[in-house]
């Protein structure tokens, strides 16, 4: 069975996977709720899937490759080697 991530809403792990009768005792759907703010999903699929937040993941990870490939080619190991500017001058 797939992991349950934290609640979309309120962040919570506080969930809960039930089943209920659809139509006949032989025939159980599911359900997965959140306890705490009592957001819900029918599945764990649909409680699983987050295009906004699986697109903003892709996105951080290609943004860190996207750096981490600068760093190299400037053969950079960590911000702080970059020189030290002066304080701009106080704007009276």
């Amino acid at each position: 069975m797939d992991e349950l991530k934290a609640c979309p809403f309120c962040g919570s792990s506080n969930t809960t996977l039930d089943y209920y009768e659809i139509s006949c005792p032989q025939e159980l759907g599911t359900i997965v709720v959140c306890n705490d703010c009592g957001a819900s999903a029918k599945s764990i699929v649909d409680w699983n899937t987050r295009p906004i937040e699986d697109a903003l993941n892709a996105r951080i990870a290609e943004l860190e490759a996207h750096i981490a490939a600068l760093e190299e080619a400037a053969e950079i190991e960590e911000w702080d080697d970059f020189p030290n500017f002066p304080e701009p001058p106080e704007v009276k």
